[in-house]
């Protein structure tokens, strides 16, 4: 099954008549990954401290430079917090926190990685051997980047302001899913027995 986060599986057909979209497109996308990136520095929070919003915790989070180390930061919080404040056996495991926590990561790395896409790619004809035709002005990678570049120059990636674009709601639902997570995360140690809580 695709993830939400997933590159398209085609090629599109058409680019922009003009780079104007592609830009607007662009700086819209990275401003939601701020957004969701700054409902996961809260996730993070909650874990440390469950009652208040913890800003030394926050800017901890924030002095990590990569995705994928906030993404442990996360991890490594919450897996203290779940031993301490364990969920009931009775809940399913499909609605238990961790659960969802797990998946949520998941598409969080996902979702970073084509951050990564739009944040470093050029906008430009996006021509190669195989497709020799102008067919407008798309997002994709430099020409020297290897990782993402064939030796025939064949990108690993081109988008158009429109799937640039489409992929704004998905930040958006990350976003939402970190929040409602969090709240729930919140209730979760409020109900906890007295004695864990006061440990913590």
């Amino acid at each position: 099954m695709r993830n939400p986060f997933d590159r398209p599986e085609k090629f599109p057909e058409r680019g922009d008549d003009d780079v104007i979209s592609l830009y607007a497109a662009i700086g819209a996308i990275l401003t939601h990954w701020e957004i969701a990136e700054n409902s996961f520095a809260h996730l993070f929070g909650t874990f440390v401290s469950p009652t208040k919003l913890s800003f030394p915790a926050e800017r901890a989070y924030g002095s990590v430079q990569s995705a994928r180390g906030r993404k442990d930061f996360i991890l490594s919080a919450a897996e203290v917090f779940f031993r301490n404040f364990p969920e009931q056996e009775t809940v399913p495991k499909e609605h238990r926190l961790e659960k969802q926590l797990t998946k949520l990561m998941t598409d969080y790395d996902k979702a970073g990685s084509r951050r990564n896409e739009f944040a470093h790619g050029i906008v430009a004809g996006h021509v190669w051997e195989g497709r020799h035709d102008f067919t407008g002005y798309y997002l994709g990678p430099s020409f020297w980047n290897t990782n993402k570049r064939g030796v025939h120059f064949e990108p690993a990636y081109i988008y158009n302001a429109d799937q640039i674009n489409s992929y704004r709601q998905k930040f958006g639902d990350l976003t939402s899913r970190a929040f409602e997570l969090q709240r729930r995360i919140q209730e979760h140690f409020a109900a906890a027995p007295e004695e864990p809580r006061k440990r913590h």
